[in-house]
């Protein structure tokens, strides 16, 4: 039976897979654009998705796109108004919506048991040092956006909580707050162990699972189910030598000592980050995420995809944002790719 589905976030990597899957299968895709005249949503236009205008801050938007809609799939944005927006999200959608809905909102990996105790811990595991402030305030932000949606009247929900993105890597926003020493110094510095492994995410993986957990409504693998996503999981070190492999660009693992870690982790909520993996990793069963059945992205895969943004990203920000090409790059680092 065909179905109709909204996908907030359509036009990111994420929300570009759940789009084509869904209309692979042949569903109805309505899809929320900020700007619907954008080059990303006239693509997801042109493959068969139909376009509404409007964001979070704006519940009419959202009830003219869910209209008769049979799922929705949601993606938060981190800030003082996430709650208040997912709320607005859920009811509007509620009051207009096909019967017996379902809902699969992307969360985070930091709700699983493990972040949560350390969360809620007096000292967190630093001695005499409460959790940072920014990173227990991320984590009580995304459980109430949790628990929004469980206490909403949406008889179906899935939560997907997907780890380290892949995407973090080469993003010029977001790379240098989590590896600033990556493009100026071909070094990822983490304060964690040799064998600490990072679970891995290619955002496809995460449209994947939520593509099928809108459209298996009521299965026991998705119904009321919170689950942390990985596509692998990989070392500091691995995946130092699989980002040289691809870039031709040597890039090395910096394993900081254990003090240094103490203290990045005191005063960097990155920091705080690296030591929460070091304590709490993996996250992620891989066998379980195998038994899904779905073909799971890997790290070289995903960077061979984008192996252009991968250069520009190994490169100072000033030289790879004057437009130059990976060509030229590599031609003027006197190196070459695979």
């Amino acid at each position: 039976m065909s179905c109709t589905y909204l996908a907030t976030g359509a036009t990111g990597n994420t929300g570009k897979t759940i789009v084509s899957i869904l209309l692979s299968h042949g569903h109805k895709v309505h899809a929320i654009v900020r700007n619907p005249s954008s080059r990303a949503a006239q693509a997801i236009a042109s493959s068969g998705a139909t376009l509404f205008q409007g964001d979070f801050a704006s519940p009419s938007s959202l009830s003219s796109a869910a209209s008769g809609c049979n799922g929705l799939f949601l993606i938060t944005i981190p800030g003082p108004d996430a709650v208040t927006f997912v709320q607005n999200a859920l009811t509007a959608f509620l009051g207009c919506c096909a019967p017996d809905p379902t809902v699969v909102l992307m969360g985070s990996i930091f709700q699983d048991d493990a972040t949560t105790a350390l969360v809620q811990s007096p000292n967190s595991g630093l001695p005499d040092k409460p959790p940072h402030e920014f990173v227990k305030g991320y984590w009580s932000m995304t459980d109430a956006v949790e628990r929004a949606v469980k206490e909403s009247r949406f008889p179906h929900w899935t939560i997907l909580r997907p780890a380290w993105y892949m995407s973090n890597y080469l993003d010029f926003a977001v790379r240098p707050i989590h590896w600033p020493a990556l493009a100026p110094e071909k070094k990822l510095v983490a304060g964690v162990l040799p064998a600490t492994p990072f679970e891995m995410i290619d955002p496809s993986d995460i449209g994947t699972f939520a593509a099928y957990a809108l459209t298996e409504k009521g299965e026991p693998r998705w119904e009321h189910k919170c689950l942390a996503l990985a596509s692998e999981l990989l070392t500091l070190e691995g995946k130092a030598r699989i980002m040289s492999h691809v870039s031709g660009i040597e890039v090395k693992a910096v394993y900081l000592q254990e003090d240094e870690a103490a203290r990045f982790a005191e005063e960097d909520f990155v920091g705080y980050l690296h030591f929460w993996q070091r304590v709490t990793a993996p996250k992620v069963n891989m066998d379980d995420m195998r038994a899904y059945g779905f073909k799971l992205g890997s790290f070289e895969e995903y960077l061979t995809r984008n192996k252009e943004r991968l250069l520009l990203a190994l490169n100072d920000d000033s030289v790879a944002q004057r437009g130059l090409s990976s060509e030229e790059i590599l031609e003027g680092a006197g190196q070459h790719g695979h």
